[in-house]
């Protein structure tokens, strides 16, 4: 078990280690709050002379956190080998969610991550979240994976990025199923409309025209809840009038 003081004092021989990344150390004091941390091979590791070699990020976050971890420590390994640490191909959350037997890799993963950021209190921040963290916020929504697969047929046939798949899974939330279902399908589909302004238009001409940015996930959810909500009120709306500018992520109206 490692304990702060233990913490501080292995820290003491951390000489001539990288510079220490705050967002790492953030994301493991949040794995010691929130009580999702686990015994990994991957712990604290010291050279033959004693000097720290890895660890430092976990370390410094037992400090901060003022909470004891327990972790696999390794003593006596050549101090040339800190040159292979850390160097190979960091699993990402879709590699967690294949692994897991989960359906939809890496379009899931994204579309979860982007569903968690924008429920933050500073979507535009760059807050870290951890693989389980988007892991298991699948696991307990199983509704969001069956939306996923009744939305594919919008995703594919506008070639839209996972943005999409987030913000019309945020109005899904509160909608009535056969609102959200008309909207829906005029987005996809472009039939059906009576006015040219008509918001779900908009955001159908932003997407295919990439006056919406594709690119940028969270940009687009958030360029969908504002066309729900356009839509919603029977208000007109251009593709350029749904970018979002503001700091707070926008709410979806219940209709």
């Amino acid at each position: 078990m490692i304990t702060p003081v233990l913490a501080e004092v292995m820290l003491e021989r951390n000489v001539g280690n990288r510079t220490l990344r705050y967002p790492a150390v953030e994301k493991y004091r949040r794995a010691l709050r929130d009580g999702r941390w686990q015994i990994t091979h991957q712990g604290i590791a010291f050279d033959k002379d004693g000097i720290l070699r890895d660890g430092q990020h976990r370390l410094t976050a037992i400090v901060d956190e003022g909470r004891d971890a327990r972790m696999v420590v390794t003593f006596g390994i050549a101090p040339e080998a800190f040159a292979v640490m850390d160097t190979g191909s960091r699993r990402t959350a879709g590699d967690v969610l294949e692994i897991n037997n989960r359906g939809g890799g890496r379009d899931l993963a994204a579309a979860a991550r982007c569903i968690l950021v924008s429920k933050g209190a500073n979507p535009r921040g760059k807050r870290p979240l951890d693989n389980d963290e988007i892991d298991a916020f699948i696991r307990d929504t199983p509704d969001l994976v069956r939306f996923f697969e009744l939305a594919a047929p919008v995703k594919g046939t506008l070639k839209a990025g996972i943005g999409l798949m987030a913000g019309l899974y945020l109005v899904h939330e509160v909608a009535k199923p056969t609102t959200m279902m008309d909207f829906m399908n005029k987005v996809r589909t472009g039939v059906g409309f009576s006015d040219k302004r008509d918001a779900a238009l908009a955001l159908r001409n932003g997407l295919i025209s990439g006056t919406i940015a594709c690119r940028y996930p969270l940009m687009m959810a958030a360029a969908t809840v504002l066309a729900w909500n356009l839509w919603c009120r029977g208000r007109p709306a251009r593709a350029a009038s749904l970018r979002w500018n503001d700091l707070s992520f926008p709410l979806p109206e219940r209709a």
